[in-house]
């Protein structure tokens, strides 16, 4: 069995920024977000906001927010032996 490990984000690194269970405040998004713009490239889409009653937004919108986070290659993973 080989273990995936992730290298050490650098500046610059890409960070995606989903919301797979419970909606959230606007406001403290916002401050975290600058803060992480700081050092990094969040990237997030526009259904990271959504609400479906105490949910953040439909099943599939947050099934296809995070497989694409997941699946993006501009993430840095590297193979152990």
């Amino acid at each position: 069995m080989r273990w995936l490990k992730p290298q050490p984000l650098r500046e610059g690194d890409p960070i995606h920024l989903v919301a797979p269970s419970g909606p959230f405040e606007r406001e403290p998004f916002e401050r975290g977000l600058a803060r992480l713009s700081t050092r990094y490239r969040p990237i997030f889409q526009d259904g990271l906001f959504s609400r479906a009653r105490y949910l953040a937004g439909r099943d599939e919108i947050r099934l296809g927010e995070l497989e694409a986070a997941l699946g993006d290659d501009d993430g840095r993973v590297r193979e152990l032996a």
